[in-house]
């Protein structure tokens, strides 16, 4: 049961810390040290001295992401040209551009937008000398910042103000939180994907707990039998036993003598001795 549920947290903690890993280390890359995410909005061209995007804004799909990141729209010429990018006022816009020939720009997506040229014969002064910008940016590939004010237009122009004007947009986010929470989310997915790791280890190593057995299921077990003990738990040397003399030798038993035993002896004689 405890390896089991080990099991199933270090799952856990594994698809938690592949997530984290996942998602940060995509936001890192995205985001960059710099803290700038754009993407290609795509090439727009006119035939006037300016590009006008009137109330320019940013479909986030309802997200906002005002107080974690700004919006920023960058441009470059399609001639290789140093391009003039500003975000004023409407009406200052309407005043600069009056009679100057320019487009509309709408509906902005992908490679596709709705330009609609307005005639003019006027020549329009430098941008970078107006005074009424509230953001603007100017060079090869000059970026500014969308403030949340929405009665702001967009002007992008090449820098010598003449026609016309063609140029890559770029859609982009900045903000200086999201590179550091990309990066803190890999680390955290690692960190969870190594615990997971150990928590698998100790899952390895948990003992499996032998079936309980009921009462009554198997016979009771015999008595041990007892056996002599071997040779081999017998001493190798047994001392021999003290010396013991041999018995006298019995005694062979008693003849009896013969009946005519001791032979008679014949009788003396009665006589003188002869001479």
């Amino acid at each position: 049961m405890k390896r089991a549920v080990l099991i199933i947290v270090g799952l856990i903690v594994l698809f938690m810390g592949l997530g984290a890993a996942t998602s940060g280390g995509f936001l890192a890359l995205a985001i960059g040290s710099d803290g700038v995410y754009s993407t290609d909005a795509g090439k727009v061209s006119g035939t006037g001295n300016a590009l006008v995007f009137n109330e320019f804004s940013v479909d986030t799909n309802g997200t906002d992401v005002s107080s974690v990141a700004t919006l920023a729209v960058s441009a470059s010429s399609t001639e290789d040209r140093d391009v003039f990018i500003g975000l004023g006022p409407a009406t200052e816009v309407t005043k600069y551009l009056n009679g100057v020939p320019h487009d509309l720009v709408s509906d902005l997506s992908g490679d596709k937008a709705k330009v609609v040229p307005i005639p003019g014969t006027t020549a329009p002064s430098a941008p970078d000398s107006q005074t009424f910008w509230t953001a603007k940016a100017q060079g090869k590939d000059p970026r500014i910042e969308l403030p949340a004010s929405k009665d702001q237009t967009l002007v992008v122009m090449n820098a010598d103000a003449t026609a016309p004007v063609s140029v890559n947009l770029k859609i982009g986010l900045v903000s200086s939180v999201l590179f550091p929470v990309g990066i803190g989310l890999a680390i955290t997915g690692v960190i969870l994907m190594l615990i997971s790791i150990w928590i698998f280890v100790r899952a390895a190593k948990a003992k499996k707990k032998p079936p309980a057995i009921p009462p009554g299921a198997y016979p009771p077990a015999a008595a041990p039998v007892a056996y002599p003990p071997s040779a081999a738990q017998q001493p190798m040397y047994q001392p021999p036993p003290p010396y013991q003399p041999p018995p006298p030798p019995a005694a062979p038993p008693p003849v009896a003598p013969p009946a005519n035993y001791p032979p008679p002896q014949p009788p003396p004689p009665t006589g003188p001795p002869q001479a």
